[in-house]
């Protein structure tokens, strides 16, 4: 995603013609999140780490980051314009955790905030990048293009800590702008 004006912190995968894996090395170099036609796993130390829902997201066009201190990582899991879901985990010595209630908590703030209908679609909701720390995720909620919740191309910031899985903030349009400039893709900042 980086290539698309998106933050510097997202790689973005880029599997096709005669490219069928992707290897994003962890901060600390111990770790490897590979993604293949076959959906994504992870490698410690060399050793393939069980993680049965990796296989379950998509590949193509999504983004991944690791945070700064290799104890965590997300991905930017969804495909076109619509349905974009931010995926975050953390590991720990049993393994890979999912941490979906950040993007649940973000989604219920984007729709407690537009006032939307029920019957609308949930926003798209990718990471944007990480604190210094690590501690803490800078994510963006966008309306989708149908079925939209509150008018298209609305959009809102967050910063979720990972602890407790906790949304910090939440930022309008124009806060958002102005705290994540150069995390946003280069037609909305």
């Amino acid at each position: 995603m980086s290539g698309d004006g998106w933050s510097k912190q997202i790689r973005q995968v880029c599997l096709g013609e005669g490219i069928t894996t992707n290897r994003f090395p962890s901060p600390d170099g111990r770790k490897v999140l590979v993604a293949d036609l076959h959906g994504f796993h992870l490698k410690v130390d060399g050793a393939l780490v069980p993680w049965e829902e990796g296989r379950k997201l998509l590949t193509s066009e999504s983004g991944v980051s690791w945070s700064p201190a290799s104890s965590a990582f997300f991905i930017n899991d969804g495909y076109g314009l619509d349905g974009w879901k931010l995926e975050v985990y953390v590991l720990t010595a049993h393994g890979v955790i999912s941490h979906s209630g950040i993007r649940e908590e973000i989604v219920r703030r984007f729709r407690m905030g537009v006032k939307c209908s029920s019957k609308a679609n949930d926003p798209n909701v990718m990471g944007l990048g990480w604190s210094e720390d690590g501690a803490s995720i800078f994510s963006f909620a966008q309306a989708t293009v149908n079925e939209s919740c509150g008018q298209q191309g609305d959009f809102r910031g967050a910063i979720a800590d990972l602890a407790g899985d906790t949304i910090r903030t939440v930022y309008s349009e124009k806060e958002t702008q102005r705290m994540f400039h150069n995390l946003l893709p280069f037609n909305m900042r």
